[in-house]
């Protein structure tokens, strides 16, 4: 297991369901809120921003930055980290040289929390997509953006495809 993978989990045991619980349903929360009124980009922002932080705080033991192909391995990890276990991931798709990562996302909290978001006319997951822009960029020391282009609040297929490109 690599030493981002270890980093990931160590970082889910602090969590603590306790803490957890109520801090992912108001995550959750807010952003439906954000999406409802129309500002889908504030959320991306704070979710960026979030991923910054929280990988900037799992990761500050690092000496070595991991490669392309560690980070894409642990991305599954950091989706569980960052929605307190409730979501599953995996990688669909990765191309270094092209700087694209797709992340298929079970059960998303952002499109499922609180109510339900089913029959939405857009993404609703614009949180989890800057969460995951914001770590890639701090994880490669790149300039990734972030876009949901598959949601299951619209397609009721049971999970959303975010994708993450570098920028430039």
């Amino acid at each position: 297991m690599s030493f981002l993978r270890k980093l990931f989990l160590r970082g889910m045991e602090r969590l603590g369901g306790v803490v957890s619980d109520p801090l992912i349903m108001q995550v959750g929360v807010l952003n439906g809120a954000l999406n409802q009124i129309g500002f889908k980009e504030q959320a991306y922002s704070l979710g960026r921003m979030c991923g910054v932080r929280i990988t900037e705080d799992i990761t500050a033991k690092i000496t070595k930055p991991p490669t392309f192909e560690e980070w894409v391995k642990a991305i599954p990890l950091a989706i569980m980290h960052f929605t307190g276990r409730r979501s599953d991931a995996s990688v669909v798709s990765s191309d270094e040289e092209g700087g694209t990562i797709t992340v298929k996302v079970k059960n998303s909290i952002y499109c499922r929390m609180p109510r339900g978001l089913v029959g939405a006319d857009t993404p609703q997951c614009s949180f989890l997509a800057g969460l995951l822009a914001g770590s890639t960029s701090t994880i490669l020391s790149d300039l990734y953006v972030g876009e949901e282009t598959e949601c299951d609040a619209m397609t009721n297929k049971g999970y959303c495809l975010v994708s993450v490109r570098r920028s430039g």
